[in-house]
């Protein structure tokens, strides 16, 4: 049994370890960024997220408008470097958040949107511009 070892850089334990084929390895892998990154990343911008939330309008439209499926929209949130702000501008009803990431494809990715019953909804999803791009990219 071959033992693989990845590295987390903001994980306080540094090290994670799976074991078994390298199929699995991956998914456990992601499972872990995904999970990391909603339980301490996300967790500390936004309180009690579990699951997503999408509506019919918003499915719709951002796929017609920026040709961003809700799949591709989710995939950042696996992204261990995303960056999530508190989008102040556009929060005067309800709090409202940007979330800066790539998918799996490395399309980099921007996400507008909100929490309601403890369900993360998207409501914009786009490419980043060239701004957003270097936010996203600086370390």
């Amino acid at each position: 049994m071959k033992q693989i070892y990845f590295s987390v850089e903001d994980f306080s334990r540094g090290k994670f370890l799976v074991s078994q084929s390298a199929d699995l390895s991956i998914f456990l892998f992601l499972t872990f960024v995904y999970f990391h990154n909603i339980l301490t990343i996300v967790i500390r911008v936004l309180p009690k997220v579990v699951a997503f939330e999408w509506d019919k309008g918003n499915i719709d439209k951002n796929l017609k408008k920026h040709n961003v499926s809700h799949q591709e929209a989710e995939e950042i949130f696996f992204d261990r470097y995303i960056k999530i702000f508190e989008n102040i501008k556009h929060s005067q009803k309800e709090k409202r958040f940007t979330a800066l990431g790539a998918n799996d494809r490395n399309r980099k990715l921007y996400l507008s949107f909100t929490i309601r019953n403890q369900k993360i909804r998207i409501i914009s999803a786009r490419d980043q511009s060239k701004k957003e791009r270097r936010l996203y990219e600086k370390k």
